[in-house]
């Protein structure tokens, strides 16, 4: 197996005040730092790309243009965002996410062509071994239950006009509370598929925690500057991805004892009190120092060869309209590549998902789970979280542009088809 690797620093200095996601706000001139990342793989008649972007989402405009660059030169490629609250929007279709700066997504856009266009200078490297680790942060991380407590409950009388009113306003009509939930285990955290080359080292991280945790200027790269010094200082250059993070939040070691969070714990019970920068670096290089599981694996014959398999395991499912009529999708992409099993979702994937696709995959196969792939479309949740009400499966849908709510049967079918196609493999 063949692969090259290439990335560029995103540096962009805001002209004023930003609003990004998630009540970040960016200070004007302030150093929004962030990376664009290309992999590519080399086999069959056409090469492989991951593309991935320091970004909260890909939107439809965004990927299709990049698709379209990517296809001049012959490649297929699955474009991933980090999920970062810290950088500016680059989905025109979704601009509840914080203003889209033109500017900064023609930048963007750029530094992708320059990636492409030295890709063609830049020779492939072989792979010599391949070791797979999993990680599990056990002193930092738990599954976050977001709960939906009605103040107001006049959602459901509210047309679109006013819901869009109701938002500009700032008016809540309900509130969601982020509160741990220790008697659930966790069935993904971090995995890195380790590829050491005749000329280099790279590492593959899929990261199943929310990478955002830091409210601040400086950190863009949060959990993702942490894991990437890590894997340097091991030799390795990295990738990162969502991974199934859409209900795993990352919570300080020692209780928060101010005045705020005793009211807090008082009213909703435990919290997630703020984790300082220390604290969250800490955690991170005590957990990695210590793997739960580490295989080495040799060459397979279809390694050798650099054989690709792709499958694309698609439902549709009905939750409501754009402006402009098109019914959401969720996709799920599934790319084997030699022993490795990709599995790339159109959304923010809850961590159930793991479990169920592991169980089905063969024991000698490498599960890898990418979130937030090509054009996101919001929350995936587990079937069993749908009709709790929580914003995995009821506030998100507002926010993308929808009306309704999550279909819970056709979630089941979703599921099904994926586990189904994830067994033939």
């Amino acid at each position: 197996m063949q692969f090259k690797f290439l990335e560029r620093e995103v540096t962009w200095y805001g002209t004023a005040t930003l609003a990004c996601s998630g009540g970040i706000i960016r200070n004007k001139n302030s150093n929004n730092h962030a990376k664009c990342k290309l992999l590519i793989f080399k086999g069959g008649s056409r090469d492989f790309a991951f593309l991935t972007i320091d970004s909260l989402y890909i939107g439809e405009f965004f990927h299709r243009k990049v698709k379209i660059l990517f296809a001049s030169y012959k490649i297929d490629v699955i474009i991933t965002a980090t999920h970062t609250h810290m950088m500016p929007n680059i989905t025109k279709e979704y601009d509840f996410f914080g203003e889209v700066v033109e500017e900064y997504l023609q930048k963007v856009i750029s530094i992708i062509e320059d990636l492409l266009n030295e890709s063609k200078l830049e020779a492939f490297d072989s792979v010599k071994s391949i070791e797979y680790r999993t990680f599990l942060l056990s002193n930092a991380s738990y599954r976050r239950r977001k709960i939906f407590r009605p103040i107001v409950d006049i959602s459901r009388t509210l047309d679109k006009l006013t819901r869009q009113w109701k938002r500009n306003l700032k008016i809540r009509t309900d509130a969601v509370v982020m509160a741990p939930n220790d008697n659930v285990p966790l069935s993904h955290i971090i995995s890195a598929i380790e590829l050491s080359g005749n000329q280099s080292n790279l590492a593959l991280i899929s990261n199943s925690v929310h990478p955002t945790n830091i409210k601040s200027d400086q950190g863009s790269r949060d959990v993702y500057g942490i894991l990437e010094a890590v894997f340097f200082k091991m030799g390795f250059e990295s990738t990162l991805f969502q991974g199934v993070a859409a209900d795993v939040k990352l919570r300080a070691c020692n209780e928060g004892s101010s005045l705020v969070q005793r009211i807090r714990s008082l009213i909703f019970g435990p919290s997630f009190p703020r984790i300082t920068t220390l604290e969250l670096t800490d955690n991170i290089n005590d957990s990695l120092s210590k793997p739960m599981e580490s295989t080495r694996y040799s060459l397979l014959e279809n390694f050798e060869k650099g054989n690709f398999h792709t499958s694309i395991s698609q439902h549709e499912r009905w939750i409501g309209t754009y402006s402009n009529g098109q019914k959401l999708h969720y996709k799920c992409k599934v790319i084997k590549l030699g022993n490795i099993v990709f599995c790339s979702f159109n959304s923010e994937v809850s961590n159930f998902y793991y479990s169920k696709l592991r169980e089905v995959l063969r024991k000698e196969l490498i599960l890898f789970p990418i979130s937030c792939a090509d054009e996101c479309v919001g929350y995936l949740p587990y079937p069993t979280q749908i009709g709790q009400l929580g914003y995995e499966d009821h506030k998100f849908i507002e926010y993308f542009g929808f009306s309704g709510t999550v279909s819970k049967s056709l979630v089941e079918i979703f599921l099904k088809d994926l586990l189904e196609n994830i067994g033939k493999f």
